[in-house]
């Protein structure tokens, strides 16, 4: 994504959730970006708060919960309200506050009326992504105001027992632990690997979108980490053979401090 060309409001539509949650967050670290060029450069200041899952201008509007903690079977008027009164508030480090509501579906008529009455005259300096796997329960008028965009699920992978130790022993901070076992991995061939790395990733965007137990690291470390799997699935694509990117998978772990 290159300069400050962002719309006010996007609808990511996409039945992959993941692949879903992925787009979202990486077009929020755009819009919070203050690096010149590609964006987000990964690099400035607000992509290592966004990265750490810390930037206070990264605003996630989510279903409250029930008596017993768990989420709500709507997002109701009253949060829509909340962000609409939050979003007039100037961003508090970036030039944009970004406000992202995952399940937008979700949202019941009077909250949609809510979020397309702030929508018709929002911020300049904020930007809305709504998440749905279908826009069909979203007013026509909502998406009138939103730029559209379709996010491609990605193909399915096979289980990947490799993926589940790599995350136990990165989260817990284990690098001698770690590196034995990518030594060990380079029996797999590269297909093997883009498979266990695609699994890593995937489990890494749930824990940084929804936390949990997925990962028992910090966000901060997630986000590195996830950062890695992409690169290390560029340089197989690019044909570098199995043993040069688990190896640098090692000594860029080790660069992260983990």
């Amino acid at each position: 994504m290159k300069g400050r060309g962002l719309f006010h409001a996007y609808i990511a539509v996409g039945s992959d959730e993941a692949a879903r949650d992925a787009f979202i967050l990486k077009l929020a670290r755009s819009a919070v970006c203050s690096g010149d060029g590609e964006r987000p450069c990964g690099v400035c200041r607000q992509c290592r708060l966004a990265l750490a899952g810390a930037h206070p201008d990264i605003i996630f509007v989510e279903r409250p919960l029930d008596d017993k903690g768990k989420p709500k079977r709507e997002l109701p008027v009253d949060s829509i309200r909340k962000m609409a009164s939050s979003a007039w508030v100037l961003p508090q480090e970036a030039e944009k506050k970004v406000y992202i509501i995952r399940e937008a579906d979700l949202m019941n008529v009077q909250a949609q009326n809510a979020a397309l009455k702030l929508l018709e005259e929002p911020p300049s300096f904020a930007v809305f992504i709504l998440g749905t796997n279908t826009a069909a329960p979203l007013l026509p008028t909502l998406r009138s105001r939103c730029e559209s965009v379709f996010v491609p699920g990605e193909r399915s992978y096979e289980p990947s027992p490799e993926a589940e130790r790599y995350l136990l022993l990165a989260g817990r901070g284990d690098l001698p632990g770690l590196c034995a076992f990518l030594t060990d991995c380079e029996r797999m061939d590269s297909a093997q690997v883009l498979n266990m790395l695609a699994q890593i990733r995937r489990s890494l965007v749930t824990s940084l979108a929804y936390g949990g137990e997925s990962f028992e690291g910090s966000p901060e470390l997630a986000a590195r980490l996830l950062t890695m799997a992409e690169r290390a699935e560029e340089f197989l694509r690019r044909n570098v053979g199995v043993k040069h990117v688990l190896g640098w998978l090692c000594v860029g772990v080790d660069e992260i401090q983990l």
